[in-house]
């Protein structure tokens, strides 16, 4: 059940990227990495919400927000505080993602 939960949400963000954000992306190769990139950075959401670590999703989370933010302020329009809303998301994600894989360590 909760594994489907992730995968639905995962799909709905990829969606949104694909029909929001990817199609303001230059045309050729931004594009087309653009695409790619959205595919696998909604993938690893999904994955880092089935380990069932809160850690890891709260990590994913921000770095995934952290993400389609920088997408949207670079190929969409313009973001306000877009620096703030790019890297505090962005440390805090990355931060939590490696407490997440040190407590599993221990």
């Amino acid at each position: 059940r909760c594994a489907a939960a992730a995968m639905i949400i995962a799909a709905a963000l990829l969606v949104f990227a694909l029909i929001s954000i990817v199609p303001h992306a230059p045309a050729g190769v931004i594009r087309t990495g653009c695409t790619i990139y959205a595919a696998l950075i909604c993938s690893m959401f999904c994955l880092a919400m089935m380990q069932h670590e809160l850690l890891f999703a709260a990590g994913a989370a921000l770095f995934l927000f952290s993400d389609m933010i920088l997408s949207w302020n670079k190929f969409v329009c313009p973001v306000a505080a877009s620096n703030w809303l790019i890297m505090v998301p962005y440390y805090a994600g990355q931060l939590l993602i490696g407490a997440g894989l040190s407590e599993k360590a221990a």
